[in-house]
């Protein structure tokens, strides 16, 4: 038997995966290529802290290039509600507050619609 701790733990991790997770996989797993049944906990990491001040939201790229990272990005930011962040785009997506410093690759506000086609 478990202890009330791991009863707990259990929990949040079910909410966390109802209310954040699984809607998240719901909006992006077409724009990024994969099944529906693609299984939301392997690709999209959202810590149960990621409402506090310097989490990280993690997106785990497929390797294909037929999607869009910019799309997802603003999926993601659209579909979590956040504001003030910024997005790292390299072989994931990181999604983080503003004053939290990201290392690696191409660094761009979320806000930012990048380059215009014409």
């Amino acid at each position: 038997m478990g202890t009330a701790a791991d009863m707990v733990l259990t929990r949040e991790r079910r909410e966390l995966m109802r209310e954040w997770v699984q809607p998240l996989h719901d909006a992006i797993h077409r724009p990024l290529g994969l099944a529906e049944q693609t299984d939301p906990r392997r690709y999209p990491h959202v810590p149960k802290n990621f409402s506090d001040d310097d989490a990280e939201i993690r997106i785990d790229l497929p390797r294909h290039p037929g999607f869009s990272r910019d799309a997802v990005a603003d999926l993601i930011t659209q579909k979590l509600a956040l504001e003030g962040v910024t997005v790292q785009r390299g072989s994931h997506l990181i999604v983080a507050p503003d004053d939290v410093p990201i290392l690696g690759a191409q660094v761009c506000d979320a806000a930012d619609p990048g380059p215009q086609r014409r």
